[in-house]
C-alpha cells in the first residue's frame, strides 16, 4: 500500500492504513485515509483485487518469486514494484536474528 495519510502526509503509508481501505470504511474516525475520490478509488481497486485473488481468479501478474520479489503497490495509480524491501533485507543480513530456543 502506497496510499499516504491525507491529514499528515509525513506519515506516508503507515502500518494499518490498508485496513480501512480494504474494508471500505473510509469515513470512520481514525483511519486517516480521507473520503476523497482518490481514497474511494484505491479502496475499490484494492477490494476488487483482494476478492478476485481469494476466489482464485487469474490477476494478470506472475506468482511471487524470490528472484524478482514483484509486489502490487496500491495507490491512486497502482503499479508493480520490484523488491521493495531490498534495503531493509540488506541491513538485516549483517545482523541475523534467531528466535530463542530454535
Amino acid at each position: 500500500m502506497d496510499f499516504t495519510s491525507r491529514s499528515d502526509p509525513r506519515r506516508e503509508a503507515f502500518h494499518g492504513i490498508d485496513l480501512s481501505l480494504l474494508s471500505g470504511n473510509l469515513a470512520a474516525p481514525g483511519p486517516d485515509t480521507g473520503t476523497s475520490a482518490n481514497a474511494h478509488g484505491v479502496s475499490y481497486t484494492s477490494r476488487r483485487v483482494l476478492l478476485a485473488f481469494a476466489k482464485g481468479h487469474v490477476l494478470g501478474w506472475a506468482p511471487y518469486m524470490l528472484t524478482h520479489r514483484a509486489t502490487m503497490a496500491f495507490d491512486v495509480v497502482g503499479r508493480r514494484a520490484f523488491d521493495l524491501r531490498r534495503r531493509e533485507r540488506a541491513l538485516f543480513t549483517r545482523a541475523p536474528w534467531r528466535q530463542p530456543g530454535s
